[in-house]
């Protein structure tokens, strides 16, 4: 394989991965922020040092992007340097893109657990249990800010969770071919 074809998927594929982790952000917070709007507002708006003259969902976009665009580069690098395996450039490519999908979906179904996980389990517990956690006080509902939080750090989970597999795919698809 050409090695500036190589070099030149690898920078696309590394790319693509950047941005669809920060668009995958981007919409997930707007989920998330229509259940709750405190997350952000109260917590995330602080954390990211997010302008509040801003209408809040725009905010959330922000949010989510500069929240997220660093686990794309982890997972797009990983993925790059995986796809070197292929046999072409364009299979390279395309093989990266077939491992993306399978990691959106380990990511986005550990973010619907963790939503769930929060609302029927984690929310139900006594407050005083969450001294770990930072919950703003007189929050108007609790149970929608527990049950973002864990649908966040459970996105992040299914993105750790299911980047294994993106790698196997890689080689599962290279020794089908």
């Amino acid at each position: 394989m050409n090695l500036i074809k190589k070099k030149a998927a690898f920078i696309t594929i590394l790319t693509s991965a950047i941005l669809i982790a920060s668009l995958y952000g981007a919409l997930h917070n707007q989920i998330s922020y229509s259940i709750s709007p405190e997350y952000f507002t109260r917590f995330k708006f602080q954390q990211f040092d997010i302008d509040t003259r801003l209408p809040p969902r725009i905010g959330a976009v922000f949010v989510g992007v500069r929240a997220t665009w660093w686990m794309g580069l982890l997972i797009g690098l990983i993925i790059a340097l995986t796809g070197a395996i292929q046999k072409n450039v364009k299979m390279m490519i395309r093989i990266a893109y077939e491992s993306y999908a399978l990691i959106f979906v380990f990511t986005f179904t550990a973010g619907l657990f963790g939503l769930f996980y929060g609302i029927f389990y984690l929310s139900n517990l006594d407050i005083s249990n969450f001294s770990y956690w930072y919950i703003p006080e007189n929050l108007q509902d609790i149970k929608a800010f527990i049950s973002v939080g864990e649908m966040h750090n459970f996105s992040y989970l299914g993105g750790l969770m299911g980047l294994p597999f993106g790698v196997w795919w890689q080689f599962y698809r290279r020794r089908r071919r």
